[in-house]
């Protein structure tokens, strides 16, 4: 009996499972070979065994200006290579980076069908659901939470973060299921498949709440206003069309006040884009007439007299760990605006950790440090890059990353591949077509991108290649469904 898909595609479905799935004790095969990794390069092997003995033929996508850019970004990285401690991790760092290129050139060549296509969806989203379901179990049974910043959170017992390295990571992987969710909900006819779609957005929702992650929870506002615009916009819509869509905001509201602590990661997130009396008035309001019960102390509180003679107009004065700039006064993890303070020590330790990237990109501007280095570089020459009273923590912001491991030169082909990768989407667009399919992956495009300010997100194996899989399984269906609709325009 003839198998009706190639093993390349079953391995597919159980590639996708694996890299969602697999627990993090699981992560490397010995201590030796890492997991993930091995497993997405064994679906390579499989593929160009399939095409040797020609069971499969891809397609003819045009693809040499990606690979070329793509290929241009690699090269850069050697550049550093001589100047890295462990040649080894910088080494495998790289073959991280040749694997997503790989994956993106299979994935777009890869000859799927409409059923095929559905199929991965599926099989995204059911693997999904099985984490959302140990999230709830991780944190009302407290298993292994972390506990990593919780405190500023009252209320909250810790952070999910099941298979992933951390709970970031599970937020902007749950971030894209939204993203899958609503579109196959916007895209499906059936009533009762738009209502488990919704179901399953609503249960992601949560889970990502369960994170605690502020910079998630910012863009999850952003996407479901989005989302609910696009669903308005789609020609052919369901009666109960605006009842799926805005159900998703009311019930993100909802989660605000039925989850201990959510609401002060807002709270927090809004002191840090605004700090000063904006924020503070508008928390108050909140507090009465929103009943958010939110508790300021924990926030401001009035600056010492000392402080407040110490400040000086349009004047930059260093002097006992004070800094004074613009009527703003900076004292150990202390913001002072407005005569208020504002603590945020887990942002000010941001912005060390940035502002030791900044010095090792600008002493290493040409090569960089060398790729997956920069860790045991800056350890390597604490003296000069930590001060006594700071840790050492990664950039949280990937293009400086990028630019202390690779130099300019990484950089710049970097920015010039995601502005191709841009155009691309955009030419998409505004084809003639009745379907927005491809709004879907230039919003999901432009979150990544945004997130690129806030962590080092394709330095992780896990969440890289799954995000890769849910755009390309997005923009390949809306591909197909553009043919479909422009023949079925051309029988009329």
């Amino acid at each position: 009996m003839k198998a009706k898909y190639n093993i390349s595609f079953y391995y597919m479905i159980f590639l996708i499972s694996a890299l969602t799935l697999i627990p993090k004790e699981l992560g490397t095969i010995f201590n030796i070979i890492p997991t993930r990794l091995g497993l997405i390069y064994f679906w390579f092997i499989i593929i160009f065994y399939e095409l040797i003995t020609k069971k499969i033929k891809l397609n003819r996508i045009n693809t040499k200006p990606l690979v070329i850019l793509y290929l241009l970004f690699i090269f850069t990285m050697f550049f550093g290579y001589f100047n890295a401690i462990d040649k080894i991790l910088s080494f495998y760092t790289i073959s991280k980076y040749i694997c997503y290129g790989m994956l993106m050139f299979f994935i777009i060549k890869y000859p799927f069908n409409k059923k095929q296509i559905n199929f991965l969806i599926d099989v995204v989203l059911l693997s999904a659901f099985f984490l959302i379901i140990y999230s709830f179990l991780q944190y009302f049974l407290d298993l292994n939470l972390n506990k990593n910043g919780i405190y500023k959170y009252p209320g909250a017992m810790g952070r999910v973060d099941v298979t992933f390295h951390n709970p970031i990571y599970f937020a902007i992987f749950l971030l894209g299921i939204i993203f899958l969710s609503f579109y196959k909900m916007n895209e499906s006819v059936l009533l009762k498949n738009k209502i488990i779609y919704v179901i399953l957005i609503f249960l992601t929702t949560t889970s990502i709440f369960l994170t605690f992650t502020r910079s998630v929870y910012l863009l999850i506002i952003i996407v479901l206003i989005i989302m609910f615009i696009l669903s308005m916009f789609k020609k052919g819509k369901s009666k109960y069309q605006l009842y799926f869509s805005v159900s998703p905001m009311l019930f993100l509201i909802l989660l605000l006040y039925m989850i201990p602590g959510a609401k002060y990661v807002y709270s927090s997130s809004l002191f840090q884009l605004f700090p000063g009396n904006y924020c503070v008035n508008f928390l108050n309001f909140t507090n009465k007439f929103l009943f958010t019960n939110i508790d300021l102390n924990r926030y401001v509180v009035e600056p010492s007299n000392q402080m407040t003679k110490d400040k000086k107009e349009d004047n930059k004065i260093v002097e006992n760990n004070k800094t004074i700039k613009n009527n703003k006064i900076v004292e150990n993890n202390k913001t002072i605006k407005n005569n208020k303070i504002v603590e945020d020590a887990s942002l000010n330790a941001r912005n060390n950790f940035k502002r030791t990237a900044k010095m090792v990109k600008k002493n290493y501007p040409l090569t960089g440090v060398g790729m997956g280095n920069y860790e045991k570089f800056v350890l390597a020459n604490k003296d000069k890059y930590i001060s006594d009273n700071e840790k050492f923590g990664y950039p949280h912001n990937l293009y400086l990353h990028i630019t202390a491991e690779t130099g300019y030169l990484g950089l710049l082909s970097f920015i010039v591949l995601i502005i191709y990768l841009g155009i691309i989407i955009f030419k998409n667009i505004f084809r003639k077509s009745k379907y927005i399919s491809w709004v879907y992956v230039i919003i999901l495009y432009i979150n990544i991108i945004l997130l690129g300010f806030y962590e080092s997100v394709l330095y992780d194996i896990q969440i890289t290649p799954i995000i890769i899989i849910i755009g390309y399984v997005i923009a390949i269906d809306s591909n197909i469904r553009n043919v479909e609709c422009d023949k079925n325009e051309i029988k009329k």
